[in-house]
């Protein structure tokens, strides 16, 4: 991979060890994946949990902000260990490593779903965001350019710089496997099986989907999550929403190969596949995998019109602070409460964060989302019973599924 001078400059320590760090972390990642050089990125997007940072993490964090170390691009931050609203929610770690990456000037918005925080890049732009279920978004729908990225995103924050690979060269963004959906996608949980469908049947090259109907901003956060929890996929293409797939013959000039057809039995048959009980039992409901928008919440509130949730179930959406700020001032959270459901923001989604608390089988949580249908069992050692918004809603009510 070839440097510039500056570049050089940089690796060879002229800017200082954190930006020297960086350098090295950047051009390894660039020679592994034939990178020819290093491109601008207009933004970050980094995952500072303290699950996985801990406290060395936390102690480099603190050592490059007391070296006057700064981020040179907009830099969001991913979900945390902590509801930041809770004063009893403490994690000693957590805290210092987002103070201390706020004075490396990131902007603490605590979210693996920062687009429901208005947060969207332009389409063209050059990206390094971690977080696996951004990138489908990025890419499938915005049209900017970013591969999955893991502590590269960091170092990028700290240079403005990512290695040219993948998701930054056009030829590495052409369809390839094609899917003809042929099925009415009405809930959230709809769009996330389609996503572990496609992500288990993509052949090759970025997946294009044909749908019935225009889905929503909410739905395709869900789809994004679940095809990149699933699968190395980095991107997607819908004919008509993708920027660069208008159409097909736009994506296949010399022909469109023969498509996968999704039935809604399909649909139907996963969402049985990630239903690990039977029976009606359910003890917990957990929402919002990736972080709930304002129009999930608020949908949520309507169906439980004024009710109230069993005294024997737990009933909690996660959120992002900016989602919760709209959902308070709307009188949402207000109902909320009073119906029995708990609000947290900033926090992993249940199952995606690493905690000491663990369950056993005989505990079952009902969802929507199959992010969290995947991996609670293995984290928190849990049953899953998936199922559609409305579903978890009345079984959160009634106290079991119908």
């Amino acid at each position: 991979m070839k440097l510039n001078s500056a570049e050089k400059e940089w690796l060879d320590g002229s800017r200082g060890p954190g930006v020297q760090l960086a350098m090295k972390m950047l051009v390894a990642v660039g020679e592994a994946t034939g990178a020819d050089r290093l491109i601008p990125v207009s933004s970050a997007h980094v995952v500072l949990d303290s699950f996985p940072l801990g406290e060395p993490g936390a102690v480099l964090l603190e050592e490059l902000a007391a070296a006057g170390e700064r981020f040179v691009v907009p830099t969001t931050t991913n979900s945390i260990s902590i509801d930041r609203n809770k004063p009893e929610d403490v994690d000693e770690v957590q805290t210092r490593i987002l103070a201390a990456s706020s004075q490396l000037g990131a902007l603490s918005t605590c979210s693996c779903n920062p687009f429901s925080q208005i947060i969207a890049p332009m389409f063209g732009e050059s990206l390094a965001w971690s977080e696996s279920a951004t990138a489908p978004y990025l890419n499938g729908v915005i049209g900017a350019r970013t591969n999955r990225e893991g502590g590269s995103a960091f170092a990028s924050a700290l240079t403005g710089l990512t290695p040219r690979y993948g998701m930054h060269l056009d030829s590495e963004r052409r369809g390839g496997t094609v899917f003809e959906v042929d099925a009415d996608l009405d809930d959230l949980s709809d769009f996330n099986v389609l996503g572990s469908i496609v992500a288990r049947r993509t052949e090759q090259g970025v997946p294009v989907l044909k749908l019935r109907s225009r889905p929503s901003v909410s739905h395709l956060f869900g789809f994004g999550a679940s095809l990149a929890f699933l699968s190395s996929l980095p991107m997607y293409h819908l004919v008509g929403i993708t920027p660069e797939a208008p159409s097909m013959d736009a994506l296949f000039p010399d022909g469109t190969p023969s498509a996968i057809r999704i039935s809604q039995k399909d649909i139907e048959d996963e969402h049985e596949r990630f239903c690990t009980t039977q029976g009606n039992r359910v003890d917990i409901v957990s929402l919002g995998q990736p972080h709930a928008t304002f129009d999930e919440v608020c949908e949520i509130d309507r169906l439980i019109a004024g009710r109230r949730v069993n005294g024997n179930i737990k009933f909690s959406i996660s959120t992002n602070q900016s989602v919760f700020g709209l959902v308070r001032a709307a009188g949402v959270l207000r109902s909320l409460e009073a119906a029995g459901v708990e609000v947290t923001v900033d926090r992993m989604c249940f199952g995606c964060d690493l905690g000491p608390i663990k369950y056993s089988s005989d505990v079952v949580v009902a969802t929507n989302s199959v992010k969290l249908a995947n991996s609670a069992p293995g984290t928190r050692k849990v049953s899953i019973r998936l199922g559609s918004t409305k579903e978890c809603v009345e079984a959160a009510i009634a106290g079991q599924w119908a």
